[in-house]
């Protein structure tokens, strides 16, 4: 008979466990064949395609007389929530390749929730967000949100929340204080169901980091961009907004800072003030930042000064990225200007109109020199240091080289910026008053 199939009666086909909660087992025994032959028959084993469905008998080389039947405790453990089928297999014969074979079905229920173990915080930042998923087919219930060992975080929404399925819900987390560098607070989640607890641990943000002020070559007649690049040795990314923010100081005749721009946030102008002959550049950036990366780029407009190069130094009022970062350095950078037609950085082109001041300090006037390669409408605006315009004028030329007079003797003691604006070009020079 071996090789053959044989008549076996199978009684467990489709035999539904139920529901049980995933991580909690469930036992049944059942009668899962019969010998149907009028000879005996050998079960060599019983065994599972599916580890949630694990045969808890004992079943070798089990002899069946005619009539007989098998019986067997089969344990249903789900490992995940939804339905879980498994296939028995019957070994029998010591045959290899044929079995008889019965399905098995069950269900694994519980809170399939998915949240980050750790959330930092730092002194300016008190509130943070944290998303609870419900992976799960079914409705979760958040009942409780509690707070130990600190007791100094609050939540909200209130509880209790229901997440649909597959869907997700925000909470909110403040604290009532910052926290030492050596504390740590903890909020546990207990969701039905199945009363599934999750744990995230509240923890003070520290990190190492270094900032780092460029080498700038900028053409003085026009734009010019400094970026502040950073690099963070971090325990893991804060992973929200916080604030950075910062000053530096340079030669105040050479830079017109006009605005802050970042990739990660919102960049603020904070302060564009000369103090002792030196520019002081304030910015911020609310921001999600990486470990590194640059923070900001300052967009402005140089300028001609007494000199073709200056220091960009920090200030000692920088705050960088507040107490909870260590500053290992911060990297002072500088800033140059290029020269201008035939070594002259007064005289420049822009390809359609080649531009001077003189004289340049001027006292009461003095002359635009344009050379216009065709004809075209002008117009010329003065700024001071601030941004703020000073005096406008629209004059049309023909092609050739023009002296236009300019009065000054209005303006104060200074530097100004002159733009020079034609078609889709503008040339920005500087005019320096002294009396």
């Amino acid at each position: 008979m071996k090789g053959l199939n044989r008549n076996i009666g199978l009684f467990a086909n489709n035999t539904d466990f139920g529901e049980s909660c995933t991580g909690t087992g469930i036992e049944k025994t059942l009668v899962i064949a019969k010998n149907n032959d009028p000879i005996p028959l050998k079960i060599n084993s019983v065994l599972s395609d599916n580890t949630n469905f694990t045969i808890a008998s004992t079943i070798k080389d089990t002899i069946l007389l005619p009539g007989q039947s098998l019986s067997a405790t089969i344990s249903f453990l789900p490992q995940n929530v939804g339905a879980i089928n498994a296939n028995i297999f019957i070994y029998h014969s010591d045959q290899s390749k044929i079995t008889a074979q019965f399905i098995l079905k069950g269900a694994g229920v519980g809170a399939d929730i998915a949240i980050v173990s750790k959330v930092y915080f730092m002194p300016d930042v008190l509130t943070r967000t944290v998303e609870i998923k419900n992976n799960s087919n079914n409705t979760v219930d958040i009942v409780s949100i509690s707070n130990t060992p600190l007791g100094i975080v609050a939540t909200s929404p209130s509880t209790p929340l229901s997440i649909p399925a597959l869907s997700s819900q925000i909470v909110t987390l403040t604290l009532s204080r910052e926290l030492s560098e050596s504390e740590i607070d903890s909020i546990i989640i207990t969701a039905t169901p199945c009363a599934t607890k999750r744990i995230i641990e509240i923890v003070p943000y520290t990190a190492i980091s270094t900032v780092t002020l460029p080498t700038v070559k900028a053409d003085p007649r026009g734009e010019a961009i400094i970026p502040i690049e950073f690099s963070t040795l971090e325990p893991a990314e804060f992973g929200a907004n916080r604030l950075f923010s910062a000053e530096f100081s340079m030669n105040p005749r050479m830079f017109l800072p006009r605005l802050v721009r970042s990739q990660f946030g919102t960049g603020t102008l904070t302060k564009n003030e000369i103090v002792n002959d030196k520019r002081i550049i304030g910015f911020s950036v609310n921001g999600n930042f990486p470990a590194k990366g640059i923070a900001c780029e300052i967009i402005g407009d140089a300028a001609m000064a007494e000199e073709l190069e200056s220091s960009i130094m920090w200030e000692n009022t920088s705050r960088f990225w507040g107490k909870s970062v260590l500053m290992s350095a911060a990297n002072n950078g500088i800033f140059s200007l290029t020269e201008g037609i035939c070594g002259d950085p007064r005289i420049f082109t822009d390809g359609i109109v080649t531009s001077s001041i003189f004289p340049n300090p001027a006292n009461d006037a003095a002359e635009i020199q344009i050379s216009a390669e065709d004809e075209h409408s002008y117009n010329i605006v003065c700024y001071d240091q601030l941004g703020y315009m000073q005096f406008s004028r629209n004059i049309t030329l023909p092609k050739g080289i023009h002296n236009i007079p300019v009065s000054v003797n209005e303006l104060q003691n200074g530097m100004y910026m002159i733009h020079i604006e034609v078609l889709n070009s503008s040339v920005a020079l500087p005019l320096f008053i002294a009396r």
